[in-house]
């Protein structure tokens, strides 16, 4: 984010990451939605140029906790590939750059992606397949791997 004025510009530069986990529900069918969290740090760097001068006048930084919970719609498009949709909140504390609070850095953001991989999209139907203990285990699940309530 660059900041410009007569006198000066000045530059913030943000970075973060962290431990990515989510929740996938009912990903076998077209549309379903997930349940994700990042937790983490990050690093925020504030710096001032004066014109005509190439190197920064006066760079402060420092390190923060983010934590961003987040929820998204996925559309299954083929066996290797999705497209989401969704949003997340990402709340920051501990920064310590002068002139800019935990709350500037905080906030909501819309996400849209897609994600590329080998999703195994298979119902129940396809355990039974499988020999030795599962065709003992289940052996009352309707064939077509989904009870007609569930289909909805």
């Amino acid at each position: 984010y660059e900041i410009n004025s007569r006198s000066e510009t000045s530059e913030l530069n943000l970075s973060w990451g962290g431990v990515y986990m989510e929740y996938i529900n009912s990903s076998h069918k077209l549309i379903h939605f997930t349940v994700n969290t990042l937790i983490g740090a990050g690093t925020a760097e504030y710096e001032t140029f004066k014109p005509m001068i190439i190197a920064p006048d006066f760079v402060t930084s420092s390190t923060f906790f983010v934590f961003e919970p987040g929820a998204t719609v996925d559309i299954n498009l083929t066996t290797y590939m999705r497209m989401t949709i969704g949003g997340s909140y990402r709340l920051v504390a501990g920064n310590e750059v002068h002139g800019i609070s935990d709350s500037d850095l905080s906030g909501f953001s819309v996400n849209l992606g897609m994600k590329f991989g080998m999703f195994k999209m298979f119902n129940l139907s396809d355990l039974k397949k499988i020999p030795g203990y599962f065709e003992e285990k289940f052996d009352d699940i309707d064939p077509d791997g989904w009870d007609e309530d569930d289909e909805e």
